[in-house]
């Protein structure tokens, strides 16, 4: 990237993608030019495939400038005045060929956004783009940044034998700042508030050197997808949940098609270490424009449980639908007792229906081969729209099909989410 100049162009490596796209970055424009693998900054042009729809972003004029303006104003107005959650959402990465640190600070995904994930959610993410945000692209930028996550949605649940309340649920807001006090070296910082008080997530330094990084503090660990939704069966049955991270350190490598990270944590999940056993869990993946495949690994021994785990997880792009999947074997083994097994699924199918439209279409599926459990499905249609930078509204129908006795395990979930970022 040249310093000083105004937009950088993002070159294709595949003819599935137009072929440049330019991406207005002028908040952000003296940042030093470092490769994404290592820094999570601004990227080098042939590492960056365009996503398949390049909106026109020319700025508004007259009436229709004074409009968006206003709109934009005030989401940005309640950015500051409604809490809200968090988290990632991996088919985008699917889509545009990335890699999770392509968007994101965490070299891991989710979380913070960089200074391109900025620039990507503001210009080619939404329906309509606006030009008053760039003062608040500079927050996100070196060599300090802060971000924010919220959400809030109107809720119902229904169970089977009565029909549940319609209630605003207010979640928390999550928190980020980051210093990068030089080339190397990177601190974070992951906060989570909600009504009943404060929650760190992650905090942690990151020393870089080449495309290879070793982390150590509270970390999310490495495991599988990182999706949004921390009560997916993939990720509960795992407890591999952004409500779940654990303190240690980790050893990672990102390159063009390469990720891999080997993590050495307490096994607590953030509760203090009760013995000296220590919970080691691998993730690696290979990257490609089209598709993704990748395997992850965990075992925890503890002084009264050992816990095993093990999965397979890919994504793969099928003209206008991109596709996400992950199996995982869970093994508990308590001493005296029969092994305690699960066994999750996850089908995720997402379209595109016009720019910053997603249609989406989820099938989950929880099996105990020990029978030490009830068989537990789930079923979900969501309707995804980004009408302007920072905003994102989410109409969702969910449907439990638990096969135990306790009712209130199998419910309809209805709710529409309006989620503010920065």
């Amino acid at each position: 990237m040249v310093h000083g100049a105004k937009s950088v162009v993002l070159v294709s490596p595949s003819n599935r993608f137009a072929p440049a796209v330019y991406l207005h970055l002028r908040s952000i424009h003296n940042a030093t030019d470092m490769n994404p693998t290592t820094d999570n900054s601004v990227s080098h042009a042939p590492l960056l495939p365009t996503p398949r729809y390049c909106p026109n972003i020319a700025a508004p004029s007259g009436w229709a400038f004074f409009f968006r303006n206003w709109i934009a104003q005030l989401f940005t107005l309640l950015l500051v005045s409604i809490p809200f959650s968090v988290e990632a959402e991996p088919f985008l990465a699917v889509q545009n060929g990335f890699q999770c640190s392509q968007c994101h600070i965490n070299p891991t995904g989710a979380g913070m956004r960089n200074a391109f994930g900025a620039v990507f959610s503001r210009t080619l993410l939404p329906s309509h783009t606006t030009n008053i945000d760039n003062e608040l692209a500079k927050l996100t930028g070196d060599p300090f940044g802060v971000g924010l996550d919220m959400r809030a949605a109107l809720r119902r649940l229904d169970f089977p034998s009565q029909t549940g309340n319609v209630e605003f649920n207010m979640d928390r807001t999550t928190l980020y700042v980051t210093a990068k006090p030089s080339a190397s070296l990177r601190l974070y910082l992951d906060e989570e508030v909600s009504q009943s008080g404060a929650t760190n997530r992650e905090t942690w330094a990151k020393y870089s050197f080449g495309s290879t990084y070793l982390k150590a503090g509270r970390i999310f660990l490495p495991y599988g997808l990182r999706l949004e939704d921390d009560s997916a069966f993939i990720r509960d049955a795992t407890r591999v949940q952004f409500g779940h991270p654990d303190t240690g350190i980790e050893f990672g490598h990102v390159g063009t098609h390469v990720s891999a990270q080997v993590a050495v944590t307490n096994g607590t999940e953030g509760g203090p270490e009760v013995d000296s056993g220590k919970q080691v869990t691998g993730r690696f993946s290979w990257v490609e424009p089209g598709y993704r495949v990748g395997l992850s690994a965990s075992g925890n021994n503890t002084s009264t449980t050992d816990r095993t785990m093990f999965g397979a997880f890919a994504g793969i792009l099928t003209g206008p639908i991109d596709w996400l999947a992950e199996y995982d074997h869970v093994k508990n083994s308590l001493p005296g007792s029969p092994d305690n097994t699960l066994n999750a699924a996850y089908l995720e199918a997402d379209w595109k229906v016009t720019q910053g439209g997603y249609f989406r279409v989820t099938a989950e599926t929880l099996r105990s081969p020990s029978n030490t459990a009830p068989d537990n499905n789930r079923y979900t249609v969501e309707y995804s729209w980004y009408p302007v930078p920072m905003a994102q509204l989410r109409f969702v129908a969910s449907m439990s099909d638990y096969r135990g006795a306790n009712p209130f395990m199998n419910y309809n979930n209805y709710f529409v989410q309006i989620h503010l970022y920065l």
